[in-house]
């Protein structure tokens, strides 16, 4: 496994227009990270890492992150959300920790939209409404 990503503060993305919301998923379907791509070519992926924590890695580009290995068996997928050219505003970004202030769930408004992501016991669990 590639070494962890510096991780950031999911508060991080409020304010940013998102083009597309995709759930990274592996050769069998299961969901292995969320991964909004902006309208200036970034992303933010928030996947489980091995500590059980969920990582926000904010990237300069829009692939799947090579730590989602092998590369191949990863494709990207979309929620299905209508986003229009001009983007949809990440209107807010409530995260929760646990109790030693480990991040361990986030909550995006998206528009009209709220995605949850969270790791639950080792594996990410993702909620859109």
């Amino acid at each position: 496994m590639s070494p962890r990503p510096e991780g950031v503060d999911p508060l991080v993305i409020s304010g940013l227009r998102a083009r597309e919301v995709f759930e990274v998923v592996d050769a069998e379907g299961v969901v292995e990270a969320l991964q909004i791509a902006f309208q200036d070519g970034s992303s933010a992926v928030f996947t489980v890492w091995t500590d059980w924590s969920l990582l926000v890695d904010q990237r300069s580009d829009q692939s799947i992150p090579d730590y989602l290995w092998p590369g191949d068996e990863y494709t990207q997928r979309s929620v299905g959300f209508d986003i229009p050219e001009d983007g949809l505003e990440i209107l807010s970004v409530t995260s929760t920790v646990d109790g030693v202030g480990t991040l361990m769930g986030a909550d995006i408004a998206v528009d009209e939209h709220l995605v949850s992501v969270r790791s639950v016991g080792g594996e990410l669990a993702l909620s859109i409404q």
